[in-house]
């Protein structure tokens, strides 16, 4: 791998390694902002879930339950204001058939007080037992109304659902809901003979009793298993959208510094290539000018340092031919016509004129000795 990106390397220019490098980095910032957002969305989604669907549903399971506590405090305070009623009744009654002299009568209150206090207190007493007959009924209809905005709740959420497990998960609530719902209207229905029968003073049947207490226990089980349930659902939104936070920041984490290592790998690794070539031209050119002109450097690059590098073998190149016709001809030719040779490389000998010349040679004698 390390070969392969070396010999990408070699074939590239200098400002396009440079760009390559930042894409690079920038990529991976690209795919760590990607990711974050994916997790972002994530993390809203359960939020939103948690926002939108369990803390509304927890909130008409309470409601529920609020509603059917409601009602038994309805049942008992009916029971109680029934019976007080029945006892007036029975005192007044008692009163009717007692007929006592005025001046015979013992106590601060007088009989035709107290038949005029029973009477009172049995109309307001009525009063208050209708009103609470009519607070029993409405708190039914919160609680169909409550049951009724839950499954609503849960049949939305089903439709915005992502995975089949949340889809699963929330539909076994509709069933928990509809229980709840039958079990409800069941124990109504029995209060309600229960009050009926209570007005009309007849003997609370064993049966009806304890048919109400299993009906009680039955709800308060099935409410006990909503609330598990919606607490379950309420938990797993939370670890998830925690975790997807966690997630987002562990891979911000692990891109940001695999985007640095890279980063300064790769510009450590660039900065080797071109100091190296560098570092080469220097030794020649300090070669050159101690008078050796054997080196050639190689070209192992296509970037600006092997132009440079291809120009300065050039000019080696072009000093060695020079070097080599001065050589040649600077000891038997007029250093004019070496001179000409030299500033113009493209001249052609063999165009040159051909004469008849006569040449003299002479020899002095003892001329070494002279010289």
């Amino acid at each position: 791998m390390q070969t392969g990106t070396i010999g990408i390397l070699n074939t590239m220019k200098i400002p396009h390694k440079i760009f390559g490098i930042a894409l690079l980095v920038f990529t991976l910032m690209g795919l760590s902002i990607l990711f974050s957002t994916k997790k972002l969305y994530q993390v809203s989604e359960e939020v939103t879930a948690l926002a939108e669907v369990f803390i509304p549903l927890s909130k008409e399971i309470a409601e529920i339950d609020l509603q059917i506590a409601q009602q038994e405090l309805h049942v008992e305070r009916l029971e109680k204001h029934l019976i007080v009623t029945k006892l007036n009744d029975e005192e007044l009654h008692k009163l009717a058939g007692e007929i006592i002299p005025e001046h015979l009568q013992t106590g601060s209150e007088s009989l035709t007080e107290k038949q005029a206090r029973l009477e009172a207190e049995n109309v307001e007493l009525k009063r208050i037992i209708v009103r609470e007959e009519e607070d029993f009924d409405v708190r039914e209809l919160n609680v169909d109304a409550a049951i009724k905005n839950a499954e609503d709740i849960v049949e939305k959420a089903v439709d915005r659902a992502v995975t089949i497990e949340e889809v699963k998960s929330l539909l076994k609530l509709l069933p928990q809901l509809q229980s709840i719902n039958q079990q409800h209207s069941s124990l109504h229905a029995q209060k309600t003979l229960l009050i009926r029968a209570l007005k009309q003073n007849r003997p609370i049947l064993f049966e009806l009793e304890k048919l109400i207490e299993e009906e009680e226990d039955k709800l308060t089980e099935s409410m006990t298993v909503a609330w598990e349930g919606i607490s379950s659902f309420t938990e797993s939104a939370a670890k998830k959208a925690v975790e997807h936070e966690r997630q987002a920041l562990t891979v911000n984490i692990v891109l940001a510094a695999v985007s640095g290592v890279l980063a300064l790998l790769l510009s450590s690794l660039v900065i080797l290539r071109i100091l190296q070539p560098l570092r080469r031209l220097m030794d020649c050119t300090r070669k050159i000018e101690s008078g050796d002109l054997s080196g050639e450097i190689e070209i192992k690059t296509h970037d600006e340092i092997s132009d440079l590098t291809r120009s300065f073998n050039k000019m080696v190149h072009e000093l060695r031919k020079t070097e080599e016709i001065k050589g040649k001809f600077g000891q038997y030719v007029d250093p004019r016509v070496v001179s000409r040779l030299i500033s113009d490389p493209g001249l052609n000998l063999a165009d040159g004129e051909k004469k008849v010349v006569s040449v003299f040679f002479a020899d002095f004698a003892n001329f070494t000795g002279i010289s």
